[in-house]
């Protein structure tokens, strides 16, 4: 592949087989339907068909809360003894979670708590309103992070337990309903996440050029997490099954171009495929289960056929042409000088005789190299 001459035909074969490779990927990503052109606009994609469909649950939970308030259901009575208990149980943790501050704050504000000489809380009577009220607080002060989120949950927990049985069906149904909104879109981190802001800013937890690397990439992406994250997508309508058509096609032109990513070209300036990039990629997705998820078997075996393939194909230096002929030059000066020192003949002629054997030998690479290539 090295020569000048004889290896023309490898390297030609070389660069139709590394555009070809290229050129599968881009099919690939049109028969996904995706349609975006970069990472934001996949993350645009993503947040939108989201927050769409959050909003629409949300409006339904406002409405069932507020017939269960004009129906008198949350004014029932309620004094939350196990909640008061799991706050005094933890409060030397308040210094690693500040949501245990907001709980205990908010409690005191809606009348629901009072504090204790000592600093301990104490449960007053309130209303199952005032109990809601102090719930969404401490929900969205959880955040983005592990322990704050940790323990946000765990209040709630015994708040939900707590109230399981209080209030009338309109009550319930605005609870379940809540419920369903946090297993949608709380419970699991990779949804959360895509959603959330940093703490004390507006700004995202997840940049919109990284809502693909996080959702199908990150350390909290798994094929249970991505299976929820379809749901949620799909049962959003068009825009959501648009916005997973988006990461179906987004992590192929990811893949293509982290294969390209080296700085090789070749002699049409196409860069080179990296056989290994492109095989440590797909081989994580497959261990992981997520090739055969996002793609489905077939597609999961196309993927798999053309990385073998890139494995077979580009084990031969793709465009290294010894322009400079160094090495052929010095072994035929030794050649030569060996000859010469054996059989005593004059240089020129050695050389005539060498010129002819080499002539022999390039017309039977040559057809070796062109039965290779048939």
């Amino acid at each position: 592949a090295k020569d000048p001459e004889l290896g023309a035909p490898l390297r030609q074969r070389f660069e139709e087989q590394n555009l070809q490779v290229q050129q599968n990927l881009d099919a690939f990503i049109e028969e996904t339907g995706a349609e975006a052109p970069d990472l934001r606009t996949i993350g645009i994609r993503v947040d939108e068909a989201l927050r769409a469909r959050a909003a629409r649950d949300k409006a339904r939970i406002r409405v069932l809360y507020n017939a269960a308030d004009k129906a008198g259901e949350t004014a029932q009575n309620l004094e939350m003894e196990n909640v008061v208990s799991f706050l005094n149980e933890n409060t030397p943790e308040i210094t690693v979670a500040p949501v245990l501050k907001v709980a205990r704050d908010k409690a005191v504000q809606l009348g629901l708590v009072r504090e204790a000489e000592d600093g301990t809380l104490i449960a007053i009577p309130g209303t199952l309103k005032d109990g809601e009220l102090w719930r969404r607080s401490v929900r969205r002060a959880a955040g983005v992070d592990p322990t704050n989120i940790e323990f946000s949950r765990r209040l709630q927990r015994v708040y939900d337990n707590e109230t399981a049985d209080l209030g009338g069906n309109l009550y319930k149904q605005a609870r379940a309903a809540r419920s369903r909104f946090a297993r949608d879109y709380e419970d699991v981190a990779i949804v959360s996440r895509l959603m959330d802001t940093k703490r004390g800013s507006a700004d995202r937890a997840v940049a919109l050029e990284q809502v693909l690397n996080n959702s199908v990439l990150g350390p909290s992406s798994d094929v249970d997490s991505l299976r929820h994250l379809r749901k949620v997508l799909q049962t959003e309508g068009p825009e959501g099954q648009q916005a997973w058509r988006e990461i179906q096609g987004g992590l192929i032109a990811e893949i293509r171009d982290r294969v390209l990513s080296n700085a090789s070209m070749d002699t049409q300036g196409n860069r080179i495929v990296s056989p290994a990039k492109f095989d440590r990629i797909i081989t994580d997705l497959d261990k992981s289960g997520k090739l055969d998820f996002i793609y489905g078997k077939k597609g999961a075996e196309n993927l798999r056929t053309l990385n073998d393939a890139s494995l077979q194909l580009f084990t031969a230096p793709p465009n290294a042409v010894n322009t400079s002929n160094t090495a052929s030059v010095l072994l035929q000066a030794l050649d030569t000088l060996a000859s010469f020192g054996v059989t005593g003949l004059p240089v020129p002629i050695m050389t005539a005789l060498k010129k002819t054997g080499q002539l022999l030998k390039e017309r039977k690479i040559k057809q070796r190299v062109t039965e290779a290539l048939e």
